[in-house]
């Protein structure tokens, strides 16, 4: 059975990756929204084929924003956690 400070060492190393991921995540991620909020806004005339895809990326990108940040906030649980009631 694993020491409590190595499991608090675990834990903190758990949380630390996480914090990476999200951050490798979430840079080009923004960058991708931030761009098609962009083309989305330019007054040049798009087809309707454009104005499709500008929105398809802007809602897979918003979902995919709310799942990273639900995964940040609500971690999976860990070994030694309480249990939900």
């Amino acid at each position: 059975m694993p020491q409590p400070v190595d499991l608090e060492i675990t834990l903190a190393a758990m949380e630390t990756r996480l914090a990476h991921i999200r951050h490798d995540l979430l840079s080009p991620l923004n960058a991708i929204l931030g761009f098609a909020q962009v083309m989305k806004l330019d007054p040049a005339p798009k087809s309707v084929l454009q104005q499709d895809a500008i929105a398809q990326i802007l809602k897979c990108g918003w979902q995919l924003l709310n799942m990273i940040n639900t995964i940040s906030i609500n971690p999976a649980p860990t070994v030694g956690d309480p249990p939900v009631t």
